[in-house]
């Protein structure tokens, strides 16, 4: 079965927040958090890295900068693609929906982030590819970066006014 289009804008309008979070403003029953779970590990096979991350990320790490992840989906998905993925030894810390009360839009979790690494909000900078994201680091006060290769288009994340964009 196809998912309306509207209901797949709403869903990755929202992208960040805890999924708890996300089937409540959907009007969506909490039982089916976890039919989403089990797809979502059974398909992380899927995910791939944006061309150039790896790279990055290794550069980042050779010039002593810190990277960490503030990510919506709990911690066990986490993990698991991250290791899948071969890119968990590049985060120096990971905090997760449910590692914290509030998740993004709240910047919370960021500023759990902030006080692990022992950075304040000028030694720091949030790279997201969803609104929530820049809410979050607006919310914390500190610059944020939007990428366009995520599931929000350009025109949605404009609104929510980042400090740079990146396509």
């Amino acid at each position: 079965r196809v998912a309306d289009e509207g209901l797949l804008e709403q869903f990755f309008s929202l992208s960040g927040d805890s999924l708890s979070n996300i089937f409540n403003q959907m009007g969506l029953p909490q039982e089916m958090i976890a039919i989403y779970r089990k797809v979502s590990i059974e398909r992380s096979d899927k995910i791939r890295i944006h061309t150039g991350m790896t790279d990055l990320f290794e550069n980042l790490k050779e010039q002593g900068f810190s990277c960490a992840l503030c990510t919506g989906k709990d911690r066990e998905r986490t993990l698991m693609i991250l290791k899948e993925l071969n890119i968990d030894i590049y985060f120096d810390e990971i905090v997760c929906s449910d590692d914290v009360t509030y998740p993004k839009p709240n910047p919370e979790s960021l500023l759990v982030l902030m006080e692990r690494l022992e950075v304040g909000k000028e030694n720091i900078v949030m790279i997201g590819d969803a609104n929530n994201d820049i809410k979050c680091a607006k919310g914390a006060g500190i610059d944020v970066i939007a990428v366009t290769w995520g599931d929000v288009p350009k025109k949605i994340l404009l609104d929510d006014s980042p400090d740079y964009i990146v396509d």
